[in-house]
Parts: structure tokens; sequence; C-alpha cells
């Protein structure tokens, strides 16, 4: 699919002049210009992040107080609480937050993962049954729970009370639960309206120990908070979790989640827990330099492995284990399993394309395997919408249901969408951008399709849904340099929201080019620009695309992200190559 590439409009000149005494160099103003930063308050603090500055009141949710109180009315009276959370690493990272934070105030605390299979996204009402044969008091729903009217309504009827947290959009129906914390209600409170479900969970633990520092009522398990440095010292060593769930789950990296992520880095730089240091030894992780794409990359999709293939209390433990031995295993086994999960995958997407080659007329696409598994439709989907720059929905038959995850494009969302086709679903959460929906059965399947191609259609007919690569700056190749890769470290960390700064190189001269890796689908070129000096660039994984039909003499134009691999401790430019054009 080709792309639209889109380059940023010019600062104009009475911003760059309003701020030429910040000490930031012109082209970081550029690069704050093309983010939206435009005046010296919002330059300062994006550049400067500060996290007892930047980390809103807890108590801002509308319902704060309402879930502190009764979160520590049942651990006074010595209540049943469980944690409900997710399969995915948004989902286990939220759960190990609250968990140790109730484990440390004194709380008989337990925590469910829902199996991706036979028990679906979200509460059911078999998990409500299993809560009231076990006596459970209190469910604390984290990065879920928000959809569930039915089942938080069978919990009440049963004894149970219950606080949700999630970050999802919000349905037509909200639960009447006891306390909701989701800053995306119509009429909260909360500033930051972005937070993942680890960022809510982690406000309603800071809830819980602002209350404890206040009134200080709990019965504390002081041999293990001495530990942290005290509550003070366990708001800041959760962040590592916190900045693992924010990133994996794409939460835009602006305001409060900037400065979570941001502080969270240098808590995972430094974390304690034996199950992420044997996942960075054996996947060999330079501790020091942690990043989001290390999270992004490496960590997230290992621990939402055993949520797509196994099950995700794996990766749960994994996070929370103290024992070495234990985490060396957990951390293998997840290796392994993250491994089958990209080949699966690779398969699956081969398997799906063949399906949508016969929908060249449609808006939206649809892939079906009856055998496929339900824990990489997800990945299959969104592979398939960047390649076609359409919305995808990827489909399988779980018992007797088909259980499904869409992918969209930015002028279309996928979660609104579903409401068209309720009457086809027995449940459907979601973002704008990505989806999870079970179908009732199969003889639904063809209505489903039809109506939603219907409304995509109505809705996307004269809309271009090319897929855009957005371009800071077009700059020579010669200023790409030591001094531009230092400016752009400012602006860390790079994610959702705040992407790595992408460059324009216009008329480089091709000089040579080599493929490269295992397999040889990357490409590395030697360039020049109008200086004779020659610049190396490498691309992952688009050998395919231009070998034999690039040639040394040609002249390029490339989008690159630079970068400073430090080789031997000397500085080494890398320009990862983002797209490529031949000139005409």
């Amino acid at each position: 699919m080709k792309k639209k590439w889109v380059i940023a409009e010019k600062a104009p000149e009475d911003f760059l002049e309003a701020n030429k005494d910040t000490n930031v160099s012109l082209i970081a103003l550029q690069l704050l210009y093309s983010r939206g930063i435009k005046t010296q308050e919002d330059i300062e603090r994006f550049l400067r992040s500060d996290y007892e500055n930047d980390i809103h009141d807890p108590f801002l949710f509308k319902d704060m107080e309402k879930a502190v109180k009764i979160v520590v009315q049942a651990i006074l009276d010595k209540n049943k609480i469980v944690v409900h959370g997710d399969y995915d690493a948004d989902g286990v990272t939220s759960a190990a937050v609250i968990y140790e934070t109730l484990k440390i105030l004194g709380a008989d605390v337990g925590v469910f993962l829902p199996h991706r299979e036979e028990d679906g996204y979200g509460i059911n009402a078999k998990t409500i049954e299993k809560f009231s044969q076990e006596k459970i008091d209190l469910i604390i729903t984290v990065d879920c729970g928000i959809s569930n009217v039915k089942e938080v309504a069978l919990a009440k009827e049963k004894g149970m009370k219950v606080i949700v947290t999630d970050h999802h959009e919000i349905p037509p129906e909200l639960p009447e639960a006891d306390a909701i914390l989701d800053p995306k209600l119509a009429k909260d409170t909360y500033p930051c309206k972005y937070l993942s479900g680890a960022g809510i969970a982690y406000k309603l633990s800071c809830g819980l120990m602002d209350y404890q520092e206040k009134n200080n009522v709990l019965p504390l398990d002081k041999s293990n908070l001495d530990c942290f440095g005290g509550l003070g010292g366990l708001k800041k060593w959760l962040l590592d979790l916190v900045a693992i769930g924010t990133v994996a789950d794409i939460a835009p990296l602006i305001g409060e989640n900037r400065a979570l992520t941001k502080y969270g880095l240098i808590v995972l730089r430094k974390t304690r827990r034996p199950g992420l240091l044997e996942l960075f030894k054996q996947s060999r992780i330079d501790i020091s330099k942690i990043d989001t794409q290390t999270i992004g990359f490496i960590i997230g999709p290992r621990l939402n492995a055993a949520g797509r293939l196994s099950h995700a209390n794996l990766s749960f433990e994994l996070l929370t284990t103290k024992d070495h031995d234990r985490a060396a295993h957990l951390s293998g086994l997840l290796n392994s399993i993250n491994t089958e999960r990209q080949q699966i995958t690779e398969q699956i997407v081969g398997e799906a394309r063949a399906q949508i080659k016969t929908q060249k007329e449609s808006k939206i696409f649809f892939a079906y395997g009856e055998n496929w598994s339900a824990g990489v439709v997800g990945l299959v989907a969104g592979k398939l919408t960047d390649e076609l720059g359409a919305p995808t929905m990827v489909m399988t038959k779980v018992k007797d249901q088909i259980v499904g995850s869409g992918r969209s494009v930015a002028n279309f969302n996928i979660t609104k969408a579903l409401l068209e086709v309720t009457e086809h679903l027995s449940r459907f959460g979601g973002h704008a951008q990505a989806c999870g929906f079970t179908i009732i059965s199969e003889q639904h399947l063809v209505f489903f399709r039809e109506k939603l191609s219907l409304f995509a259609g109505s809705k996307l007919e004269d809309v271009d849904t090319s897929a855009i690569i957005n371009i800071d700056a077009q700059i020579p190749l010669e200023e790409m340099n030591e001094s531009l890769c230092r400016e752009i470290e400012a602006l860390e960390p790079f994610g959702e929201g705040n992407s790595k700064p992408r460059f324009l190189v216009n008329d480089v001269e091709l000089i040579s080019y080599e493929s490269v890796g295992k397999t040889g689908k990357h490409l590395k070129l030697s360039v020049r620009g109008d200086l004779p000096f020659v610049k190396k660039m490498i691309g992952f994984g688009i050998a395919p695309n231009f070998v034999g039909k690039i040639k040394p003499g040609d002249k390029l134009c490339v989008i690159v992200e630079l970068s400073d691999s430090q080789w031997n401790g000397r500085f080494d430019l890398q320009m990862k190559i983002v797209d490529m054009k031949k000139k005409a």
C-alpha cells in the first residue's frame, strides 16, 4: 500500500522569535511546534516533566473518595477482596499494581485474570458465581468492567460490592457499581483523559496510600513496606509497572502519561523485580538503555504472549514473584510462547490475506478462520489494517460463538461502529482504533458482515483512508549528526502522541546497498548528499520491496528516524528508514 507523506507545517517566525531565549535550538522548536507545544509554559513543562508537579491528585476523580473508603472499610472488616484484571499487558500490570498495594496495606486480596477463550474479555456471569462461592466481598476491576452492566448487577444481587476502574470507550449504559473510576466519563473531573488501565490502577493505589498517610488506620505490612522506604517510596517503585502498561497499551504519552512513563522508565532501569531482571537477562536487554521501544517490542509482547496462547497468570506471576529461580523459569517460558506466537501470527496473516483479496471493493475487510488462535486475531487485524489502510475484522470460532478483533484507521471509530450491529453481538468493547467482540453464533456472522459493510461504506465513501506518515521536517543529509540526536533525546519518552521525530532527506545518491539479516529481509544503504561523505541507512524488513528495483547512482527520497547506537563507547549514528521512494 502506498503511504501519503505529510510534512508538518513550518514553525512561523513569530513563534521562533518568541522562544529564542528558551535555550532550545531551532530544530527542537520545530519539533515541539509540530507536536502542538507552542507556548513557553508548555515547552518548559514538556522538556522538564516533573513528578511532583505533573502528577495529578487522585481525588480529582469524581468517585475516588467513595472508592477509597469502600476499600479501606473492606480491609478493616477483613473482607475478602478480588482484583479482576485482563489478559493483556495493561491488564496484568494493572492487577499487579493494585495487588501489591493492597497486600502492603494489610488486605486479604487475590487476583483473577480471565482466560481469553474460556472466559472472554471482561467479567462474565460464571466468574461472578465463582466469586460468590468463594465468599468474595469486594470486586475491584482493572482495565475492564465499564461495559459489564449485567455482570455487575449480578454481583450486587449476590451481596458483593464492585469498584470499576477502566479506561475504555463509555457505553450507552453504565454498570451500577459502587464506584467507577474512568476519566472518560462525561461528568468525571479528572484532567488526564488518556490514562491506561495501569495508570488508573495506580491512581487508586495512590488514593489509598494518601488516605493512609493522613489517617493511619490500616494494618500495614511493615516488614515489606520498609523495603520500599515507606508509602512514598512504594508510590515510586510501582511506576515500572505503570510505564509498561501505559506504553504496551499505546496510551498517548502526553500530559500526565508522559510524566508517569518518564519516571517509570527510570524505575524500570533500577527495578528489583526478579521476573523483569530475568526477562532482561534472557532477552539480552541492556538495563541502562531501556526505553519505550524496549517495552513496545520486547517486554510488552512477552507479557501479552501468555494471555494470547496460554494464561495471563504466567505474566502476573513473573511481575510479582520474589523467587529468582521461578522468575528464570517463567522468563524462559514467556520467551518460548512469544516465539510460537510470532510463527502462528505470520501463518494466519497469510491465510487472511488470501480471503481479503476477494473483497476488493469493500471499505472494511473481514477474515474468518474456524481454527485460528483467538489470541492472535487482534495482531493479525493490526497487520492487515496497516497494509490495507482500511478497517479490518479478523475472527475465529470459540465453542459455539465467533470471537473477533478489529483495527481501524484514524477517521473510523471501530468500537462505535459496533453499536450498529449490537443485535448480533453478545459482548463488545474497545477504543476508537481497536475493538474486541463476540458474535452470538455462526448464523449471525453473515448479517454482522453485511450490516457493518454497509455502515462502513456510507461513512468512508468519500474519505481518503491512505496511511499517513507524518514528517517533522525536511533537512539535508549533512545535518544528520550527534548534535541533532541530542536534541531528539530531550523529547523522550516517545510513543503514541509523541512519536519519534521523522525527517525527510531529499535527493540522496545511492552509492551501494545490500540485503542483511538471517533471511535477507533488511536493507542497508550507503548514500551521499551534497558533500562527499558517505553515510549509512538501515531499513528493517523492506529488502523485498526494493532489491532489484534500485541501483547505484539512483536518487532517493528517504524518511528516517535517528538514534545513537553508542558502539564501543563512541557515538555511532543510526538512520532507520521509515519509508523510501526512488526519484523519477
